[in-house]
């Protein structure tokens, strides 16, 4: 499991992007990549069934989901993981971030106020822990 990844401007000017639009709801999407890079982003929006409850809970459509990883078929590339905001609230992930994670993805967490994105931390889940572990991104052009 590498210790950084890469995340090429475009996909995180996606994501911030998103996140920002969706405000004050959390927003989602999906990270496409190869390796330790991700090269896209793609906005999932949020579909938690609660309309009430999309200010901390957020949820990707399944069906949407394996449409992009069928779509990425011998490309070469893959869903490495997925990006979601955190409104008004630090780029760390929940209790319930840690309930829902899988263990092989990244997630990527963009603190996000009405004015700005303040912060963007990325995080896997240590399989020897069973916890989150924050792991270094650096946006590369």
């Amino acid at each position: 499991m590498p210790s950084e990844i890469l995340i090429d401007f475009s996909a995180m000017r996606i994501a911030q992007a998103d996140c920002q639009d969706r405000y004050p709801d959390e927003a989602c999407g999906l990270l496409i990549g190869e390796g330790n890079r991700i090269v896209r982003a793609v906005a999932a929006g949020n579909s938690w069934a609660i309309q009430g409850e999309r200010r901390r809970r957020f949820t990707i459509d399944p069906a949407a989901q394996m449409r992009t990883e069928r779509s990425l078929d011998g490309t070469g590339s893959q869903v490495m993981g997925t990006y979601h905001s955190h409104p008004d609230h630090p780029a760390e992930p929940s209790a319930f971030d840690l309930e829902a994670a899988w263990p092989v993805y990244l997630y990527l967490i963009l603190s996000v106020s009405a004015d700005e994105v303040r912060e963007v931390r990325g995080w896997r889940i240590d399989e020897a822990t069973g916890r989150f572990a924050e792991v270094g991104i650096h946006v590369v052009e």
